[in-house]
């Protein structure tokens, strides 16, 4: 049983891995690679998966909804919207 259970997973790994593509295929938002190179402390740190964010028009970027990325220097969160999403966490929680 362990040996066909090895085999399984021997013989699929590579249809695996042709799946699994090595780079992000979203297109990134405008502006969102500048600013989050910008915003990195060292280049180490920035992976495909983690240097852009990805266009949408379904789902609000964080620039568009916090007015910057996540992690830009000097700002922890911002006040306002802050409290506008933990009043929204709230009143969806007692829901």
């Amino acid at each position: 049983m362990k040996f066909a259970c090895a085999m399984t997973l021997l013989l699929s790994a590579p249809i695996l891995a042709a799946q699994k593509p090595d780079t992000p295929t979203d297109t990134p938002e405008p502006g969102s690679t500048e600013a989050i190179a910008k915003a990195t402390t060292e280049a180490r740190f920035l992976s495909p998966w983690v240097a852009s964010i990805p266009a949408s028009n379904k789902v609000p970027s964080p620039e568009k909804f916090f007015g910057r990325i996540m992690g830009a220097p000097g700002e922890l969160v911002n006040s306002e919207k802050a409290q506008d999403i933990y009043g929204r966490w709230r009143k969806h929680r007692r829901e």
